[in-house]
């Protein structure tokens, strides 16, 4: 296994372990996003695979509560790991609010959705309402027509 700094430089084992223990050298970017999610970036600073180039930074989003992994993105070098820190996080966010919108969006179209039924209800109620009061209208009309035809016999 070989061992690495932040720069990229290999290092010795006891070297990466004093490093590792120092919990400012070793946190790149902490996130806490609104919900509870929590995005972290740091250094791993080792060669995981034989011959691979060495993945020295990770990034993961927790559920909110959670030390379960929901999400991990691993970077060579520090910049990339900045820049993969802040897109998780703007991915994250943008996930969130899609998701909050179409809640909001679904309680909102249940709501009109409620207001049309009773909108329709009263249109409905309304117009036989209508038809009965034209309905009472005309027969008390033709009741004149007939008996006014018919008293005149």
């Amino acid at each position: 296994m070989k061992y690495f700094d932040k720069d990229g430089l290999e290092i010795d084992r006891d070297t990466w372990g004093a490093l590792f223990e120092k919990h400012d050298y070793r946190r790149i970017d902490h996130t806490m996003l609104d919900n509870g999610m929590s995005i972290s970036t740091v250094w791993l600073g080792m060669q995981g695979g034989f011959g691979i180039e060495p993945y020295l930074f990770e990034t993961m989003a927790f559920a909110p509560g959670s030390y379960e992994d929901m999400d991990v993105q691993r970077y060579h070098t520090m910049k990339e790991a900045q820049h993969g820190h802040q897109e998780m996080v703007n991915n994250k966010i943008d996930a969130l609010s899609k998701a909050f919108l179409a809640t909001h969006f679904a309680s909102m179209l249940q709501e009109w959705k409620a207001r049309d039924c009773i909108r329709l209800k009263m249109q409905r109620s309304e117009i036989s309402w209508r038809l009965g009061l034209k309905t009472i209208v005309l027969s008390f009309i033709a009741s004149r027509q007939v008996s006014g035809r018919c008293s005149g016999v």
